[in-house]
């Protein structure tokens, strides 16, 4: 289905509208590039639903891929997991997996919203302008509140041993630069992910943000950082770092 143009002012309360709309499908992926320009941002767009989809599995997860976007070309939405290095490096990580989120998943969207300072591109509905209103019926509400602890399972004394030790390694010359992250994980929380992410947002508008949703868990991401985008035959990385 063709993509159909409409003009319509877009505000913070309208894509607070969006997003609050989008919660309801199973599935939803959201960006937001924040206005930063648009070779170094993600573009402003909405993905919701689930016309098809592919669920990756560790040994053939790349090949499945190619194989099910060549299929039908289109647009795909979804995640990869770290964990999938062991399949291109033979490298099992000794981490913790992010739990219910699986080896990788990809989505071709029921409809898609892409958006611009003054208009709107709606593909996969027969009637654009009643998805307008109907989006424009929902509650641009944010719920706040809720209850998160997050906690790391690194003590202090061994964080401040580890930090010892990789500045003995910087001494030495085996490296000059270490990015050290260390995991924080909160049980029990409670709070509403779409309003988490819209608060964190006027805090670190970053130009790749994302809210998305894969059946009753999330991703809320604020980077600065591109892993990889691919335009034509060139590979295009933006990492903070050189």
């Amino acid at each position: 289905m063709a993509a159909t143009r409409i003009d319509i002012r877009i505000s913070e309360d309208f894509l607070q509208k969006m997003l609050n709309w989008a919660d309801q499908f199973s599935i939803f992926s959201f960006l937001n590039g924040h206005d930063y320009p648009a070779d170094r941002s993600f573009p402003l767009c909405l993905a919701v639903g689930e016309k098809r989809s592919l669920s990756l599995s560790p040994g053939s997860s790349f090949s499945s891929l190619k194989t099910f976007f060549n299929e039908k070309p289109s647009w795909l939405f979804g995640h990869i997991s770290y964990d999938l290095m062991t399949e291109t490096l033979g490298v099992l990580s000794r981490h913790q997996t992010d739990p219910g989120f699986g080896y990788g998943f990809f989505f071709e969207p029921e409809i898609l919203i892409r958006i611009s300072a003054d208009s709107v591109m709606i593909q996969g509905v027969e009637d654009p302008h009643a998805l307008i209103r109907e989006i424009n019926d929902y509650s641009s509400e944010i719920i706040t509140g809720g209850s998160i602890t997050p906690c790391s399972s690194i003590t202090r004394e061994s964080y401040l041993e580890i930090l010892a030790d990789i500045q003995g390694h910087i001494r030495r010359g085996d490296c000059y630069e270490v990015n050290y992250c260390i995991p924080f994980r909160a049980e029990d929380a409670r709070f509403n992910p779409v309003s988490l992410f819209q608060e964190l947002m006027c805090i670190a508008p970053n130009p790749f943000s994302a809210l998305y949703k894969f059946h009753e868990h999330y991703c809320i991401c604020a980077s600065p950082e591109r892993f990889l985008q691919k335009k034509g035959r060139r590979i295009i990385s933006q990492p903070m770092k050189g």
